[in-house]
């Protein structure tokens, strides 16, 4: 099924992988998205957030998904 778990005219939503850590991190790094986290993640939180993310599909079939822009390609965060 090549990852895509769920498709919207402008959205395809599907599991992580590894390659996604660059554009999680701009998101997990940034002080105004992590305002309400106790701090914004460094280069080992991210690495963690993901490979947590990885371990849940392993685990239990499910877990949170990519969410990236149709149109552009852009990761836009998870749900």
């Amino acid at each position: 099924m090549n990852g895509i778990i769920l498709e919207t005219p402008r959205l395809i939503l599907r599991e992580y992988t590894l390659d996604d850590f660059d554009d999680l991190y701009k998101i997990l790094s940034d002080a105004e998205t992590m305002k309400h986290y106790p701090k914004p993640y460094d280069e080992q939180g991210t690495l963690r957030w993901l490979n947590w993310s990885l371990d849940n599909y392993r685990k239990y079939g499910f877990g949170l998904w990519a969410v990236i822009e149709k149109e552009s390609g852009t990761f836009l965060g998870d749900c």
